[in-house]
């Protein structure tokens, strides 16, 4: 479904497919609301991007829309980049003069950025597989949510809550609630589904998955 297709949805069960007590614009705000706040708590929306790194820099920028990191290889090489927690790269006091050809380790350092031991001697590259947020909505009627279609349903459902909520007497904030109780239903699926996947893609590129520090939280 596409957010037009959603809109649609969310309109003919609310009865209200002329569109007069409901704009839109106001539904697709809606709809990009919970598109934002499923993606956020699921993790289910994931993107692969190239980080750039400056010679001799141990500290890496992350885009503005990751949630957590999933799985790291430099691109020079093809090998793949270890996770840890930023505590193994400190316990070395020389860590900040480290250089080589690659970085072997890497740590998450505060929310935004990310630790590399040891640094790049030369400009490198980063691939990064990680669990993004959607910041700018969907943007357009056309525009098709990166999750699994069998869970789009749960945009109408928040959607339909939302729009109930206004100017919500005893009966319609009933109705509300209950809609958001199927919205929660396949939220809890979707983040069953996210997690499997992510944790396949960290095996995949890692093999056992305990030789890294822990992922995601742990990295």
């Amino acid at each position: 479904m596409d957010r037009g297709q959603i809109r649609s949805a969310v309109a003919e069960a609310l009865r209200s497919t002329g569109l007069v007590r409901w704009t839109s614009g106001e539904l697709d705000e809606y709809i990009d609301d919970g598109y934002r706040m499923i993606a956020n708590r699921t993790a289910c929306i994931m993107q692969t991007v190239t980080l750039s790194t400056t010679p001799n820099n141990h500290f890496v920028d992350l885009p503005r829309d990751t949630l957590y990191p999933i799985a790291f290889r430099d691109l020079g090489t093809g090998l793949p980049i270890d996770p840890v927690h930023w505590s193994f790269i400190d316990r070395n006091p020389f860590w900040a003069r480290k250089t080589s050809t690659r970085p072997e380790i890497v740590a998450m350092w505060g929310l935004k950025r990310l630790l590399i031991d040891a640094a790049y001697t030369v400009v490198g590259s980063i691939e990064m597989m990680h669990a993004v947020s959607p910041i700018a909505g969907l943007g357009s009627d056309g525009a098709v949510p990166s999750m699994p279609q069998q869970f789009h349903g749960a945009l109408v459902d928040y959607a339909h809550f939302r729009s109930l909520l206004k100017d919500a007497d005893q009966f319609r904030l009933g109705r509300a609630l209950r809609q958001y109780g199927y919205c929660e239903d396949k939220i809890a699926e979707l983040e069953e589904w996210a997690i499997n996947r992510n944790e396949g893609v960290a095996q995949a590129m890692y093999g056992e998955r305990f030789r890294t520090a822990g992922l995601p939280g742990g990295v």
